[in-house]
């Protein structure tokens, strides 16, 4: 089937957000509110060459439990 068709080159967001223990969830609810949406924020407006912006690119968030921070890693989808 036809790519352009499916939508695969429409401009898309998508955010997914997986559960936490409860024990940890204000620290990581405070962690994504001083730290991951602005990060998020940041990536999201970031000026773009027009190759870049081909394919499908990410942007995950993972939790650090070892030192309670978060880790930021960029990744594409081609």
């Amino acid at each position: 089937m036809d790519l352009v068709a499916q939508g695969f080159y429409d401009d898309t967001w998508e955010i997914v957000v997986y559960p936490v223990l409860r024990t940890q969830k204000a620290k990581v609810r405070g962690l994504l509110l001083t730290e991951g949406l602005p990060k998020v924020r940041e990536w999201l407006s970031t000026k773009r060459t027009s190759t870049w912006l081909e394919g499908r690119r990410t942007l995950s968030i993972f939790l650090d439990v070892s030192s309670d921070s978060l880790r930021f890693r960029e990744g594409d989808r081609l």
